[in-house]
């Protein structure tokens, strides 16, 4: 085909995808436009329209691929700033929200606008204003609440007592600990963070600094940082510590702008920019070029998120920019299943994607969390959690992990593997058991649905809480959880009310050795939940001990407790 019948099938193509955006077929009307683009890959607007296409389907590292490439393309195009602008907006990311808003304000004509382009402009004029506001409230809340409680400055955090507890542990032969999990996932953020504060600009001969830009070569440092820090999230993200907030955060961006000198990662757009893109790289450069491009790519986006959410609460940032790196492991893992892991990498291993998985099942319960829990977002965020926890199961089904770990610390102790076998496990039991305890609440007068849901919810907090050791927080909270959905589903007995406090009392105790400090220990709704369990356990017990031997019957249902 000539370059003319290229661009007249693309237009046929633009003007079908239109028709379906206007209908809201939003999936085939993106199927449209990346024929079209296919065509036709120099027009700006096709790129703008699957931009578009992107945004509706929230989609937005996507969004703002698609929307970056098009103002590559025209940088007069004031539509695709926009997008990208949008885009930006929908991450709460609102630095560079305000310059894209700028950006399409001065690609607009100054004179002689039609009515359309008045009222964009002035639509423009209002978001720039909101993102400056939002990028001022969001400025004044760093260093609030939710990054001071993940300070290092108070002794006494659970990584130093796990420190102090794997060299008994390893004398004792003793594999379930949470010490293990905490100690190894810390020692690999501590050295990730030393690494990353190794980054720094070179200076010429005359003492002066280096640039620090993109395509540049000015800066020095040692390598690695970003992915421990990544691998030490995946494998226990309670350890991440900002000590020294502000000097963290500019550490972290000069050592992200160290690896961007060196390689090439696809920040700033998404997953159908790294699946376009790969392939032609792979082509001319090879793995060995390559490979660190895609790794760099995906960490730094499970590195984004986290911290969006740590030092503003941006949950929506967290889950897309996870949900997104998912996206790209599942796509290169059948994309290059044929590829020897060694050249691929590690970003393309079955436990790499378990444990990315595992902590998106953190940002869809988080996110749900924040929600108006309208049945949307039951659809968008639990029955999605609940499809993920499945494979886990599944994947876990296949690959049940050692039977008996290796003592020396390090990639293959016992924290390696409770982390990325029991503890996935465990976490994916948790969701399916909260998710039948959300069916339970919707089952409104149904009585015979809400306890059939409250008691299989029950029994999967009970799984659950049987693949954490008894010294982590999480043992004695699934416990909790297990107890009171029997109780409501009528199906507690004296026996189980009594093993089930009793078990998470003395999780309680042992756990509280490790996690005390914790932030996750510092919330009054989670001490004053214990605290009824302690309560409701002391009263049990002391009527039982007034009562004549003999005469309780322990198999006897329970129903006013707690």
């Amino acid at each position: 085909m000539t370059d003319t019948d290229n661009s007249q099938l693309a237009a046929s193509l633009k003007e079908a995808g239109n028709r379906l955006f206007t209908q809201k077929d939003y999936k085939a009307a993106h199927e449209q436009y990346t024929k079209a683009i296919a065509l036709d890959p120099q027009n700006a607007i096709l790129w703008a329209n699957r931009s578009a296409c992107h945004l509706a389907l929230k989609q937005y590292l996507d969004a703002c691929g698609d929307a970056v490439e098009a103002t590559r393309i025209d940088p007069t195009y004031y539509k695709a700033c926009a997008r990208l602008a949008t885009a930006q907006d929908a991450l709460q990311e609102y630095l560079p929200s305000t310059l894209s808003w700028q950006g399409a304000i001065d690609a607009m004509p100054t004179e002689n606008l039609t009515p359309v382009q008045q009222r964009q402009r002035e639509e423009y004029t209002e978001r720039l204003a909101e993102a400056k506001l939002r990028l001022k409230i969001k400025s004044s809340n760093i260093g609030g609440p939710d990054v001071r409680i993940y300070g290092d400055n108070e002794g006494g955090q659970p990584w130093d007592i796990a420190a102090e507890m794997v060299e008994g542990l390893r004398r004792s032969r003793t594999a379930r600990s949470s010490a293990w999990v905490v100690n190894g996932a810390s020692k690999l953020f501590d050295e990730g963070v030393r690494r990353m504060k190794t980054a720094k600009i070179r200076t010429n001969e005359n003492g002066e600094p280096g640039c620090a830009r993109i395509g540049c070569s000015c800066m020095q440092g040692e390598e690695g940082a970003l992915s421990l820090i990544c691998n030490a999230i995946l494998r226990e993200s309670r350890i991440v510590h900002l000590d020294d907030m502000d000097n963290w955060i500019m550490h972290y961006n000069r050592c992200g702008t160290f690896e961007r000198q060196r390689h090439n990662p696809w920040l700033g757009l998404g997953p159908d920019s790294v699946k376009r893109d790969a392939p032609t790289r792979l082509a001319e450069k090879g793995w060995v070029e390559v490979r660190p491009d895609i790794d760099l790519t995906i960490r730094f986006w499970i590195i984004r998120g986290l911290l969006e959410r740590l030092l503003d609460n941006n949950t929506r940032s967290e889950l897309e920019y996870c949900r997104q790196a998912l996206n790209v492991i599942e796509w290169g893992r059948n994309e290059f299943k044929d590829v020897p892991l060694d050249d691929k990498g590690e970003v393309f291993s079955d436990i790499f994607l378990r444990s990315v998985r595992n902590y998106y099942l953190k940002a869809l319960l988080t996110a749900y969390g924040d929600s108006a829990k309208t049945a949307g977002d039951r659809r968008e965020y639990l029955e999605t959690a609940l499809e993920h926890a499945n494979l886990i199961l599944e994947d876990l089904k296949h690959d049940e992990g050692p039977t008996e770990p290796l003592w020396i610390e390090g990639e293959e102790d016992p924290g390696y593997f409770l982390s990325f076998y029991d503890y996935c496990k465990g976490h994916a039991y948790s969701i399916k058991a909260f998710y039948h305890s959300d069916l339970a609440v919707r089952a409104g007068s149904d009585r015979a649905e809400m306890n059939r849901q409250n008691k299989e919810a029950a029994e999967l907090y009970l799984l659950a809480a049987e693949c954490y050791p008894t010294d982590d927080e999480d043992h004695a909270k699934y416990l909790s959880c297990a107890l009171q959905h029997f109780r409501i589903a009528g199906a507690l007995t004296l026996r189980n009310a009594l093993d089930f406090m009793g078990r998470a009392r003395q999780s309680h105790d042992v756990a509280c050795k490790i996690w005390s400090v914790h932030p996750s220990r510092r919330g009054t709704k989670e001490e004053q939940s214990y605290q009824n369990l302690v309560n409701c356990d002391n009263a049990l017990r002391a009527q039982l001990r007034m009562l004549p031997p003999g005469s309780v019957d322990l198999d006897a249902p329970v129903v006013n407790i707690g």
